[in-house]
Formats: C-alpha cells, structure tokens, sequence
C-alpha cells in the first residue's frame, strides 16, 4: 500500500467555487480523462452528443492549458490616473510634434531642390530693388574696369 492520503481525482471538483452545472459536468469530464467512465456513458449523464462532448473536453483542457501558463512574477504595476492621462496627452502632443517635423523636412527638400517654386513675382522683384538699368550700367563699368586693368 502506497504511502500518504489515497488520491481524490474527479472529487477534487467538489471544493471549487463554481455552480453544480458546471461543477457536475467538469467531474464527468475529469472521470472520462481517469478512465472511470466511458465516453457514452459521460454523453447520457450530461445529455449531449459524442461530438459535442468531445468539444466540451477540448475546450475544458484548453482553459486548463491556459491557466497554466507562466506569468510575470510579482503584483501588477498600478499606474497614477493623473499620470496616465499625462502620459496620452504627452503622445498625442509627440506625434502632432513628430507630423510637423516631418512636413518642415518635406519643405526643405523642395525648397532646395526647386528654389523658384513657390515665390511669387512679387517676391522676385522687391528681392534685387536694383532696376535694369542700373545692372546694365555696373556690368559696363566693371567691363571697362576689367580692359584698363590689364
């Protein structure tokens, strides 16, 4: 005879927290799993088909699976509201900041590669205040200045 308390398989049930439905239905379940009850036997207890039983176990071993899985160790960080709302707004004012980056990086680019566009005639005229004729008369000098020169 094996040492220790003799094992309670299906009857473990029992001591959840959970209604008689589901507590009844997860004991067929388990005996099924532990070989004490037989597949048809289980689908008359419960009243449902083979193929849906075998959906309930699937579904019963994949949330049993689930709770299993490892988790992050330690209590849950708990966050401030206060500093929760300020770190959205802090994003939303990021992303705002990063979009008109973006759009200056864009004017550049075009600024530099076509230097005229943009500029009206306006712009190009009160830019060089010197009338052509004056231009004309600064090239003729320096011309002038150029042959005297040499």
């Amino acid at each position: 005879m094996p040492a220790g308390r003799p094992p309670k398989g299906p009857r473990l049930v029992e001591g959840l927290d959970a209604s008689e439905e589901a507590k009844s239905k997860l004991k067929v379940i388990l005996e099924t799993i532990a070989g004490d009850l037989s597949v048809s036997e289980a689908c008359e207890c419960l009243g449902v088909s083979e193929s849906r039983f075998h959906q309930l176990r699937e579904e019963t071993m994949a949330i049993a699976a689930a709770g299993l899985e490892a988790k992050p160790r330690g209590r849950p960080r708990k966050e401030a509201p206060e500093l929760a709302a300020e770190l959205t707004q802090l994003r939303e004012e990021n992303e705002a900041l990063k979009h008109e980056l973006e759009k200056e990086r864009v004017r550049t680019v075009l600024a530099e590669g076509l230097p005229h566009v943009g500029k009206d005639r306006e712009e190009k005229k009160t830019a060089d205040p010197v009338s052509r004729k004056d231009r004309r008369k600064r090239r003729k000098e320096e011309r002038q200045r150029r042959k005297g020169g040499r």
